[in-house]
């Protein structure tokens, strides 16, 4: 299994917290017997969720009519030592054998006794920020995990919440989202090097020794483009654009020099 179906994994298992929260924080109450039955029996299975916990409930608007709330707290839970992840084997394990973990989770959604739909619209974030959310409500670029993010007042457009929908989101990269992007990072400047070796190389070939400042002052310029979209990145996907636009017209442009070159001998 790859890393990326690893946390996927792992990220099925934490975003039934989300529906946990729903359970918990929407009934009226919540306890072990059924109303119309004797208490339901639940084992529970090895890798699960163990406990949700609410940090905060505090109003963010009304929409149609409905007051709306954001929710925001933390769940825990445990890996079983049976599932099949790569690198399992490495991670600090309970007295139990399992991998505990926590992670953040936030929902907004109308306050017990107001009018909404069924409706939960659960974002599977992306690294660590809810861009999906921030593009729907037209929010622009707000980042951060649960506990920090900052929501303007009137959560942009509204536009979930005027249709009677809740959103959630629970972390499934959290601490190690710069960990997920240095390593795209690294993976995409890999890639970009070696087509601008092919390019330098090839160009170096067909240039005199007056214009051959050409290739130092073209490394220069990839070293700075690969910085920008390192930094970019790390602050938000989109800011990535900057750098990568500078190295594939770069690239593109030795590449293109060196063929037009080649083609005139």
């Amino acid at each position: 299994m790859s890393h990326v179906s690893r946390l996927i994994n792992v990220a099925g298992r934490i975003g039934a917290a989300a529906l946990v929260a729903t359970g918990v924080l929407m009934l009226p109450s919540a306890g072990s017997a059924s109303e119309n039955g004797p208490p339901i029996q639940w084992t529970p299975d090895t890798s699960r969720i163990t406990a949700v916990t609410v940090t905060s409930n505090v109003p963010v608007g009304t929409f149609n009519g409905a007051a709306y709330v954001r929710i925001v707290g933390t769940v825990a839970g445990v890996v079983g030592p049976d599932e099949d992840i790569v690198g399992l084997d490495a991670v600090p394990k309970d007295a139990d054998g399992n991998v505990p973990y926590t992670a953040q989770f936030e929902m907004i959604t109308a306050a017990p006794g107001q009018a909404r739909s069924n409706g939960v619209v659960v974002e599977a974030e992306n690294r660590g920020s809810p861009l999906v959310f921030d593009a729907v409500q037209n929010l622009g670029l707000i980042t951060g995990p649960p506990a920090t993010i900052n929501y303007p007042a009137g959560l942009g457009n509204g536009f979930l919440q005027n249709n009677g929908l809740s959103w959630a989101r629970v972390q499934w990269q959290g601490p190690n989202a710069a960990t997920v992007v240095n390593g795209r990072v690294l993976d995409n400047t890999l890639q970009q090097y070696v087509a601008f070796l092919v390019g330098t190389l090839a160009l170096s070939t067909t240039l005199d020794a007056g214009h051959m400042k050409v290739i130092a002052a073209a490394a220069c310029v990839f070293i700075v483009a690969r910085f920008a979209f390192w930094f970019g990145y790390r602050i938000h996907p989109l800011y990535r654009a900057f750098g990568m636009a500078a190295t594939m017209y770069l690239n593109f442009g030795i590449l293109a020099w060196a063929g037009w070159n080649i083609l005139r001998e």
